[in-house]
């Protein structure tokens, strides 16, 4: 017989890989337990972490990682399974009255704690205007860096649409310190992580699966997050090439 826990880590599994079928099973067998759907608590080793999501923000992360456009030609075949699952997902939660606007984005700021971004003395060493960083710079590049590593996007977009430079480097001895590096090189470490665990998910079965739940939270929207603002970044860059040419 299994345990509450583990019929909980079950929805939760099945939400996160998109597996519906699985979903409907826990909705039909363990009404009782479908019901966190709406307040989901995570579970984790951190036990100062107490972490409520509503488990259709797993689709809506899906949906932003599986519908970007540049994953490489050899894994189309299963990004576009994982995309039509997360569609089916998408539908399933509509029925059930839960709207999700795939293409609106998710209040990443909330849960920036949870993955990786600038310690606290960083960024604090980054918010002293009378600290001399790569030699000279503009206030605005370094707000920009501020910005974008606290995931906030309207205030990114303004910066860059103002000429702020996404490619200033604050460290003479790591010319990858700059925000458009710093972001594209985590997206794609993350990357990685995520793929993996839908390929071994895919290959072995939910059953097979074992894992933290905070950890794959934090790696799908850390994914998520990172995509997002690369491509905002990327788009309007732009700006800020022709004012420095």
């Amino acid at each position: 017989m299994q345990t509450l826990e583990g019929i909980k880590n079950q929805l939760f599994k099945a939400v996160y890989f998109n597996d519906l079928t699985t979903l409907l099973k826990v909705r039909h067998e363990y009404p009782e337990v479908y019901r966190y759907c709406l307040d989901f608590k995570l579970t984790t080793d951190e036990n100062y972490l107490d972490i409520k999501i509503e488990l259709a923000l797993l689709t809506h992360l899906n949906y932003r990682v599986w519908n970007k456009h540049d994953w490489v030609n050899k894994v189309m075949h299963k990004v576009e399974s994982r995309q039509k699952n997360t569609q089916n997902m998408l539908e399933f939660w509509n029925a059930e009255g839960i709207f999700i606007d795939g293409a609106s984005l998710p209040a990443y700021s909330q849960y920036c704690e949870l993955f990786f971004c600038l310690c606290k003395d960083e960024m604090d060493r980054l918010d002293d205007p009378a600290y001399d960083f790569n030699g000279e710079f503009r206030e605005i590049d370094r707000q920009l860096f501020i910005s974008a590593e606290s995931f906030n996007f309207q205030e990114t977009k303004t910066l860059l649409l103002q000429g702020a430079n996404p490619h200033f480097c604050f460290d003479e001895k790591d010319k990858s310190h700059n925000i458009f590096d710093r972001i594209s090189g985590e997206a794609s470490f993350l990357a990685i992580e995520v793929f993996e665990k839908f390929k071994h998910y895919e290959n072995k079965g939910i059953n097979k699966i074992n894992c933290e739940q905070l950890t794959i939270f934090s790696h799908l929207i850390g994914l998520a997050a990172h995509e997002d603002m690369w491509s905002l970044i990327n788009k309007y860059k732009q700006y800020s090439d022709r004012i420095i040419e």
